[in-house]
């Protein structure tokens, strides 16, 4: 599976996380995205949804 950019360069550590947890079969059932305002948690959680419910993943897709 591709490597993909997190929505901002300063997650980019946090979404690999998450890519190894997938490749693994290791996902959690939730995860809280905290932070102060503007960082970027909400583009986060829409781009980890994307890639989670995408039917046809590809170089796009975590």
């Amino acid at each position: 599976m591709a490597e993909v950019l997190a929505p901002f360069p300063w997650q980019m550590r946090h979404w690999q996380r998450l890519a190894e947890a997938r490749r693994q079969d290791r996902l959690a059932h939730a995860y809280l995205l905290a932070g102060p305002s503007g960082v970027g948690k909400r583009a986060f959680a829409q781009r980890l949804a994307a890639s989670l419910l995408c039917l046809e993943p590809d170089a796009e897709h975590l």
